[in-house]
């Protein structure tokens, strides 16, 4: 949790740069974990998070890079979690676009990742 905080603090600065990544490639990889309200993280967050649940190996790959860790992320047996984070970030993102064809795109993307 502290380090989730601590990343989205970050990728609030006036240039987040790497942080919005870092953000969304913790964010992606804990979200069954932590405690958080997606309406208050940034658009860009959310779509590097996104990006990294679509992808677990590039999730993987990066969370050792960058946090000499896998976030347990390996062992983790199920997908269904993964499908529900995906799902979950892109209804949260589908909310938040001014297309309407964008919307309807995310919104089928998640349907997809999780069917239930």
């Amino acid at each position: 949790q502290e380090l989730w905080q601590l990343m989205a603090a970050l990728s609030g600065t006036p240039d987040p740069g790497a942080w919005a990544d870092r953000a969304g490639l913790v964010l992606a990889a804990l979200f069954s974990k932590l405690q958080t309200d997606l309406t208050a993280v940034s658009k860009r967050v959310l779509e590097c998070a996104a990006t990294y649940a679509k992808d677990i190996r590039a999730m993987v790959t990066n969370a050792i890079e960058v946090f000499k860790t896998d976030f347990g992320l390996r062992t983790d047996s199920g997908t269904s979690s993964g499908s529900r984070t995906l799902a979950t970030i892109l209804l949260e993102l589908s909310s938040r676009q001014d297309d309407k064809g964008e919307t309807k795109r995310m919104l089928i993307q998640a349907r997809a990742a999780d069917p239930t």
